[in-house]
Formats: structure tokens, sequence, C-alpha cells
């Protein structure tokens, strides 16, 4: 049984694998970007407040993660659409991923419609959504 178990578990990680980019990837899906809109290492750094270019240059060769507290300014720096936005913020950090799908699927519109500690009350309360 243990066995079945571990091997439901790997079958299950490919398939959340196949949705998500690893941190090379993601550097590489960041520089696509940039490269896209036309834009320098120099426009990101300045348009998310960075002082070094050189922290781009990490991120986009898979050295280092964006912030999550810095996401939003991030994927507006690189242009990045709203499809685009949300296959970087799962593949970086699926465990954030999952809560949010969990509280989209137990709240409904409320996180969509409320800020995040409103909804979170109407949500423990019961509210419709």
């Amino acid at each position: 049984m243990i066995g079945a178990i571990r091997m439901l578990s790997l079958k299950d990680r490919r398939h959340r694998r196949a949705a998500e980019l690893n941190r090379v990837e993601l550097g590489a899906f960041l520089k696509k970007l940039r490269l896209r809109k036309g834009r320098s290492q120099i426009d990101i750094a300045v348009k998310v407040g960075v002082a070094s270019i050189n922290f781009i240059s990490m991120l986009e060769h898979g050295k280092t993660s964006v912030p999550i507290d810095k996401f939003s300014r991030y994927m507006e720096a690189y242009g990045a659409t709203y499809q685009e936005s949300l296959l970087f913020f799962r593949s970086n950090w699926p465990d954030a991923w999952t809560a949010v799908c969990h509280l989209d699927n137990t709240c409904g519109s409320l996180f969509r419609e409320h800020r995040i500690a409103e909804a979170y009350e109407l949500c423990s309360h019961g509210a419709a959504y």
C-alpha cells in the first residue's frame, strides 16, 4: 500500500510539474517577456526599484527568484499578460497557488470582490458568494 501511495504521489507531482516551470525556465521566460517588449535589464531594474541590473541578470538566469511581495511590480515591468502572470505565480509559489485555489473554491468571488481581510471574515462566517 505504501508503494502505491508513493507511486500516486510521484504521478501527481509529475502532472503538477507539467503546468509549472522550474527556476531556470522561469528566468528564460522573463527574459523572453523583456525582449518581446523591447526593454533592457536597466529598464526592468528601474521599474521594479532595484539598485543593480545584476539582480535582474541573476533572475533571468534562474539564480534567484522574484520576491512574492513584489510579484505584481515585476509582472508589470516585464509586460506580462494576466495568463503569463498566473503561470509565473503558479510555478514560483506552488503552495501559495494551492492555497489561492482552495480559497477561490471555498469562497468563490469574495476574494476577488473584497480586500483579503474582509473576504476572510465574510468567508469564515459563511457569507454567500
